[in-house]
């Protein structure tokens, strides 16, 4: 069995963190990111990111990209709510960004919960649970799946300031 990176343990951390929260909750569940420092015990801090505008959510990311710069701090992993869309193109068509529709606006969007995570001089996660209502009207998540980095994860990567590895 191939051994997972920190930040593939971060992300699977990080969701069951937060398939509690969203199960425990009815609304929404705000940003957090969780960071893992180097030492004889490694720490892991979860931090709470509350963002309400793109403003704050760039005011909460300086500061995370900050606390990464500390030598210790060994990855970092972020969790938001979003929407989705699964769109199927039709054989040979290919959209550009101007043309693909706001998820926030399609009747057919899914709500999930994004994950990115980070090593310091490694590699660059991505995962998506989709957010399910379970019989009994309560929030659940699916199983994550890992996923290609897009460019949505752009303000979520490079916390380090290192050239990216792909994964």
């Amino acid at each position: 069995m191939k051994q997972k990176t920190v930040a593939e343990g971060l992300i699977e951390s990080l969701y069951g963190f937060s398939k509690i929260l969203v199960e425990q909750q009815s609304k929404e569940l705000a940003p957090m990111a969780v960071l893992m420092s180097d030492g004889e015990i490694a720490d892991v801090v979860l931090i709470p990111m509350p963002w309400k505008n793109d403003r704050e959510k760039r005011a909460y990311l300086m500061a995370l990209k900050k606390m990464c710069e500390v030598p210790r701090v060994r990855a970092v992993a972020i969790a938001v709510e979003a929407w989705s869309l699964n769109l199927k193109s039709k054989p040979g068509e290919t959209l550009t960004m101007a043309e693909l529709p706001l998820p926030r606006h399609h009747p057919d969007r899914v709500e999930v919960l994004a994950f990115t995570a980070q090593e310091r001089g490694g590699k660059t996660w991505t995962a998506e649970a989709k957010v399910l209502k379970r019989e009994d009207g309560k929030r659940t998540l699916a199983p994550y799946e890992k996923r290609q980095p897009s460019l949505t994860e752009g303000f979520m990567s490079n916390m380090f300031d290192e050239e990216e590895k792909p994964n």
